[in-house]
């Protein structure tokens, strides 16, 4: 009777997650993937030479990922989720400039060129919207910021494009500085050329939708998105 293949054990399983963390793998679903991975790759080993040890046949396989280890499978994951989150964004982002929902966002643009042409304190009104989207945006990147590190300490694990969903709105202290800069220097005045308010008009609305969505509309549709990505989110 032929003997069974050797299979990797429940605590040979843990010393995987192990190993994978003290190399750095700080997601959940990273290590996971990884310690599924290694774990063929050892009980692969295992049906060539039975007696090949656990640590033997973990260390052959590590070799095989190079002098960076899991650098490069880390990055590669980053960059195929960045791209999801980005198709996601960009779904609900163009919503807003297709029927039904692009007469309200030209309404939008055009009730703020208004304001912006027709008072004489165009610039002033320019710089307050700024100031208060910027803080508005703030607070709700920090309130997500801490639910999620909250949540991510109650569990235990980090996933990686949990993170990605909620910690997106630091985009805020990118873009918000450069309409500030801008609208400081028309601050007091008014826009004395209609296409220059027309097209701050259009930035302006179209970064607070842009901010709508990362910061409201995909955190609270994260369980869906997340669950299509990990199946195994749902149980935890």
């Amino acid at each position: 009777m032929q003997k069974q293949p050797r299979k990797i054990s429940a605590d040979e399983m843990e010393a995987l997650f192990t190993f994978t963390r003290q190399h750095y793998v700080e997601f959940y679903d990273l290590q996971a993937e990884l310690a599924d991975h290694l774990a063929n790759a050892i009980e692969a080993q295992w049906e060539a030479d039975p007696n090949v040890s656990f640590s033997i046949a973990l260390d052959r396989e590590f070799k095989k990922f190079g002098i960076f280890g899991f650098t490069d499978i880390v990055e590669r994951r980053k960059a195929h989720l960045s791209k999801r989150y980005r198709r996601i964004a960009w779904g609900y982002f163009k919503e807003f400039f297709t029927l039904p929902k692009v007469m309200l966002t030209l309404a939008l643009i055009g009730l703020y060129w208004l304001l912006l042409v027709k008072l004489s304190y165009g610039g002033t009104i320019a710089m307050v919207s700024v100031i208060i989207l910027s803080a508005v945006s703030l607070y709700y990147a920090i309130r997500q910021n801490r639910f999620h590190a909250r949540k991510a300490k109650i569990e235990g694990k980090r996933w990686l494009f949990e993170e990605m969903i909620f910690n997106a709105g630091m985009i805020t202290f990118i873009i918000t500085p450069q309409l500030l800069l801008r609208s400081w220097d028309l601050f007091g005045t008014a826009f004395s050329n209609q296409w220059t308010a027309l097209a701050f008009a259009s930035a302006f609305v179209s970064f607070t939708i842009l901010q709508y969505v990362m910061l409201i509309r995909i955190p609270k549709q994260a369980q869906e998105h997340l669950e299509k990505i990990y199946p195994e989110y749902r149980v935890t």
